[in-house]
């Protein structure tokens, strides 16, 4: 049976894709796209605006306790481009 999991977030192990739905069918993603049908007979999952993370890729991110102030800044925004809804870290001027 698929299953088609709306209004997540899907973050591809890069970038947050322009997409809200991801259709699966059974261990496999088939189709990844916004504002996608479900087949007749899907389960469909509400992912409430969550992150999706395909794969179960780790997305967290370290920053460096013993580099320079650059360094941390760096890795902060590397961090900001891969997930940009993090506004707090935005709030602080660092985009």
């Amino acid at each position: 049976m698929p299953t088609l999991i709306k209004q997540v977030r899907v973050f591809d192990g890069v970038e947050v894709l322009d997409a809200d739905c991801v259709l699966l069918q059974g261990d496999r993603i088939v189709m990844v796209g916004r504002d996608l049908s479900a087949p007749i007979g899907s389960a469909v999952v509400d992912g409430g605006g969550g992150m999706l993370l395909p794969g179960f890729i780790d997305a967290h991110v370290h920053t460096p306790d013993d580099g320079t102030l650059d360094d941390a800044v760096s890795a902060l925004r590397q961090a900001l481009s891969l997930d940009p809804w993090t506004g707090w870290i935005g709030d602080l001027g660092l985009r």
